[in-house]
């Protein structure tokens, strides 16, 4: 159920000793790896050491060779963990984006085909404007601007802001949020994938 994403050869000298892979065979090797899970022993002598569990469940350790990693082999690390509850499966994972860091939780049930997106703990960037404005919905733009924290709020210049009395969705172009942490939850995440609540975190920031 979990995605997996390959590593590079310069990241296997960081894995350290008991770290959990899956070791993938590609093509040319004698003994073949088809997503084995093996625990890392390390990099010794030009190779990568590991040991898993054989096919007779005895306990075996192998080595591969760098020279050949990308080419004959390669290694894979499990993309977050999986929790059960009553309601489903959580399944933690990276968002794997540079520029907004984050985890991102989905719900795993029987029923459905698709995992459902329930929430998401990024880092972003200064600047991200206070609300958008949608005519259709004009109580939006004001629902946004109060899920913000004077905290998180600042001027165009970087300057931060005492409170916010005066910030309506006609000036909030003035301001924007400061960089930090956010989460962003779905509260209908089965029938309205569009409509999230944000929080702003500033405490760990004070």
């Amino acid at each position: 159920m979990l995605n997996t994403f390959v590593l590079n050869q310069s990241q296997l000298p960081a894995l350290a000793t008991g770290d959990r892979v899956l070791v993938n065979s590609t093509a040319g090797l004698s003994d073949g790896f088809d997503y084995t899970p093996a625990l890392t022993v390390g990099v010794r002598r030009g190779s990568f050491v590991f040991v898993y569990i054989g096919p007779n469940g005895e306990a075996m350790q192998d080595e591969l060779p760098l020279s050949s990693y990308g080419n004959q082999w390669n290694l894979h690390l499990e993309d977050g963990f999986l929790v059960n509850t009553p309601d489903g499966i959580l399944h933690a994972y990276s968002k794997r984006d540079p520029e907004y860091p984050g985890i991102s939780v989905d719900l795993y049930r029987s029923e459905d085909e698709q995992p459902i997106g329930l929430s998401m703990t990024e880092y972003i960037p200064g600047g991200e404007g206070l609300c958008g404005w949608d005519p259709n919905n004009p109580g939006l733009a004001r629902q946004e601007i109060a899920e913000v924290p004077v905290q998180r709020i600042e001027t165009e210049d970087g300057k931060p802001v005492t409170n916010k009395y005066g910030i309506t969705p006609a000036n909030a172009g003035n301001y924007r949020i400061s960089a930090g942490l956010v989460t962003r939850a779905w509260e209908d995440e089965l029938s309205d994938v569009d409509s999230h609540r944000r929080v702003f975190h500033y405490g760990y920031d004070s």
